[in-house]
């Protein structure tokens, strides 16, 4: 599958870094601003359903709780395999994966900062019910929910074919 943004291969790998060097930027400075300006206040975005508001997450996923020692395990095989599949679409100029696993690996490694910074990650996005978040694991999610729809539909159109 072939997704093509612009005429060369350097627009194509320019304009995905600047985007997901944008997105990053903006979640470590979201990061900085929760855990400086707030103190134990939230702030309500929708309602009292979604707030923003500093929360420490020693977890991984949804705060599943691991002994330490095996969250950098797990995090070190996850960059290695994302790593390898970034310069594998790199190669095949699959640009729609190279974003999925670029955007993936940023916000990987922006939640990797916090962990080794200060021993967790910093969620701010509160969605009562649900979980707290940030939006690393939102670029997380994007990334890898665009790769396997992406993946569905090409087997779709291979199956028809």
């Amino acid at each position: 599958m072939t997704f093509h943004i612009l005429k060369s291969a350097k627009q194509n790998i320019f304009l995905i870094n600047l985007v997901c060097l944008a997105l990053f930027i903006f979640d470590q400075r979201l990061k900085i601003y929760s855990m400086q300006s707030f103190g134990g206040r939230e702030i309500d975005l929708v309602g009292s359903v979604f707030k923003f508001r500093f929360s420490p997450n020693a977890g991984i996923a949804f705060s599943l709780q691991l002994k330490e020692a095996l969250i950098y395990l797990f995090i070190i095989l996850i960059l290695i395999c994302l790593l390898y599949f970034l310069f594998k679409s790199y190669r095949q100029q699959k640009w729609l994966y190279v974003f999925c696993f670029t955007l993936i690996l940023a916000g990987a490694i922006s939640n990797l900062i916090d962990r080794i910074s200060f021993g967790f990650v910093i969620d701010y996005f509160d969605l009562q019910y649900f979980t707290v978040f940030n939006l690393a694991d939102i670029m997380i999610v994007a990334g890898a929910l665009t790769l396997v729809f992406s993946n569905i539909d090409l087997s779709r159109k291979k199956s028809y074919n």
